[in-house]
């Protein structure tokens, strides 16, 4: 599998670009805007983005959905409860940076245990909620990597303070789907480094909370 990354606009967004070696098929996460270096990767070794996929619908994360789709012709994908915030300037937080962006309806809306293909590689769907109604992160199983969007990251997590946050939601989210995978995986945030899950329920002072009764602990 090919994993390449580019931190896209003035909030410092990870935009990853998966693709299948052999079939050449590949999915584009969380394009936050249109980026000539990305569109570059992807003519220069033959890739066809079969996906758009938004892990949720901030703008940061969607900025760049539309002129990619139409570059590439590719499916966009998302959970069926951030299709709202496509078309709503104050919820994709656009209007709040002054752009007042709407994006199309996504084409594929996905829910939690929903399995996409890129060629061989199998990317599933766990829905995450907590940093919005309808984050979800994409597991990896073949390469023990989960991109989780703006859920977790290094030392810290998603805030919560945006419409539809909630902070209990984000920490069972975490504890109880995140923190269920293989130790060794890999995590790719929505901002700022790579992480391993090991190293979060080891290190992350944001978790050793209570979110529902239940102590989160390495």
């Amino acid at each position: 599998m090919v994993l390449k990354g580019w931190v896209l606009g003035e909030l410092s967004t990870n935009c990853f670009l998966l693709a299948d070696e052999s079939s050449k098929e590949a999915a584009l996460i969380d394009p936050a805007f249109f980026h000539e270096d990305i569109v570059r990767f992807i003519e220069s070794n033959t890739l066809k983005v079969k996906y758009i996929i938004a892990t949720h619908g901030h703008i940061d994360h969607i900025g760049g959905v539309d002129a990619f789709k139409d570059r590439f012709g590719a499916y966009v994908v998302a959970h069926e409860k951030e299709v709202e915030m496509f078309s709503s300037v104050t919820k994709n937080l656009s209007l709040w940076v002054g752009r007042a962006i709407k994006v199309q309806t996504p084409h594929i809306l996905v829910k939690d245990g929903d399995i996409l293909r890129v060629g061989n590689i199998e990317l599933h769907v766990i829905h995450t909620p907590g940093h919005t109604p309808g984050s979800i992160s994409i597991w990896i199983p073949s390469e023990k990597i989960v991109i989780v969007g703006d859920l977790l990251f290094f030392g810290s997590v998603g805030r919560t303070d945006l419409p539809g946050g909630n902070m209990a939601q984000l920490l069972r989210s975490i504890k109880r789907k995140i923190f269920k995978l293989p130790p060794e995986t890999k995590v790719y945030p929505g901002h700022g480094l790579c992480t391993t899950i090991i190293d979060e329920m080891e290190k992350n002072l944001f978790l050793k909370k209570k979110d529902d009764g239940e102590l989160i602990t390495a």
